[in-house]
């Protein structure tokens, strides 16, 4: 009888008749399941592979007449189910009320992760989404009642669920699909709360999704997150090599959020009046700036040098046009690890390098364009040189490390694209072109 046991999946041995006040289903049960099932419903073994349960046997609800073969009655005679009186009846002694035999039957369901796909292992029920395993009374208790109390320590199994879960955080991620990258690494950050790269992209993604009022508040939280990251990283990372990638990774998608941030900067002062996008740049430039400072302590901490004097680099652009104390004090973390450091403000225009990466090309259509619009849109303006000192402090060498890999090339590409095309559409020429010096 190649069947499965319709309550609990295990292979059945009998097929049966199974009768619930004025309702008859024909279905087909393991051993357990038709006996368990018998001791509230009425069920007649239609075909058997079992000694204990041949065919025609009928397992009884009925108490009262315990161990006494019956005689047909009204009910038994259903026409859908009539029985020979000759045929032996055997009753289940069970303590069971009236009320029950008419309530319906429940699906498993598993009270640690809520899933139905629960089957019989040893003797036990067993979830095989989390693991968790259920006595023969406990499954009866949910079938019926819905519910069942777990009480002490459950280990659940979920390795295959996190595996999964970062299989598609990442996928997402890789392809700059911010939304979905965002849901598995929160789900991730629920089942695995000690995962340094969920509590990090969780934070992260919470914080490239703002409005731009938000940016400043966006800078201090990612920021804020940092140590934290890193004490996670310490933690859960086995070799150094481990350790130095992770800590990589997190540096590059920083400098990222800077780039992003910055974008987003520009392009909001250049909607307002002078005065007020003087405002608004010190508001959340300043954000930036502390950010920028933070990131370069912790790098500098774990020993990544070059990359704490990228990120040192990149704050003090932005202070020495507001705050020479803290360019100071900037300047002055910088000499720590390289000592020959002189600060000198540049002052004329440099590659394109994020778009000569992606492009292949420093003399290409689209990099002609973005070229002519730095030097005679940018450069124009105070916050436009603010942005290009930005930007050169901390793209060559992002360029260097991640310049060659596709989910750079892919991620940037959609963004400078867009940008091109918008550029054209406003007159800017993609035809070759000499560098100005401002």
């Amino acid at each position: 009888m190649p069947k499965e046991c319709a309550v609990c999946k295990q292979p059945a041995v009998v097929a049966a008749r199974i009768t619930r006040g004025s309702e008859t289903n024909n279905t087909y049960l393991c051993e357990n399941c038709a006996c368990r099932i018998g001791k509230i419903l009425r069920v007649e073994i239609m075909g058997s592979n079992t000694p204990s349960l041949p065919k025609g046997y009928v397992l009884d609800p009925n108490p009262k007449n315990e161990g006494v073969e019956k005689e047909p009655s009204s009910f038994e005679t259903h026409e859908s189910s009539q029985i020979s009186p000759n045929i032996p009846v055997v009753n289940s002694a069970v303590m069971a009320q009236e009320t029950t035999r008419t309530k319906p039957m429940k699906a498993l369901m598993c009270e640690m992760c809520g899933s139905h796909d629960i089957i019989k292992q040893d003797g036990l029920y067993v979830c095989q989404a989390c693991g968790t395993k259920y006595s023969v009374e406990e499954a009866r208790k949910m079938m019926f009642e819905g519910t069942v109390e777990v009480q002490g320590t459950v280990k659940v199994d979920n390795s295959d669920r996190l595996k999964n879960l970062y299989t598609l955080a990442r996928r997402a991620r890789d392809s700059d699909d911010s939304e979905n990258a965002s849901k598995y690494y929160n789900e991730i950050s629920i089942e695995n709360p000690n995962s340094w790269e969920a509590q990090f992209y969780k934070v992260y993604y919470s914080c490239i999704n703002i409005k731009i009022a938000q940016m400043g508040s966006a800078c201090i939280k990612l920021s804020k997150s940092l140590d934290n990251v890193m004490r996670m990283i310490n933690a859960s990372t086995k070799t150094e090599s481990d350790r130095n990638n992770a800590y990589k990774e997190v540096y590059a998608k920083c400098m990222n959020f800077h780039i992003m941030i910055l974008n987003n900067m520009m392009s909001s002062a250049k909607s307002y009046s002078a005065d007020y996008a003087l405002d608004f740049m010190k508001e959340h430039g300043s954000s930036l700036g502390v950010f920028d400072t933070k990131l370069g302590d912790v790098m500098a901490r774990v020993g990544l040098k070059e990359e704490a004097l990228v990120a040192y680099k990149a704050s003090n652009s932005f202070w020495s046009y507001y705050d020479s104390e803290t360019t100071d004090s900037i300047v002055n973390r910088i000499k720590a690890i390289d000592p020959s450091f002189e600060y000198t403000p540049e002052k004329n225009s440099g590659g394109c390098y994020i778009a000569t990466a992606v492009y292949g090309s420093y003399d290409c259509p689209q990099v002609w364009t973005l070229r002519r619009y730095r030097d005679y849109t940018l450069a124009e303006t105070w916050y436009g040189r603010a942005f290009i000192h930005f930007y050169y402090a901390i793209s060559p060498t992002i360029v260097r490390w991640y310049g060659n890999t596709e989910w750079f090339k892919k991620m940037w590409k959609s963004k400078l694209d867009c940008m091109v095309s918008r550029l054209k559409k406003n007159g800017i020429e993609d035809t070759p072109y000499e560098d100005r010096k401002w």
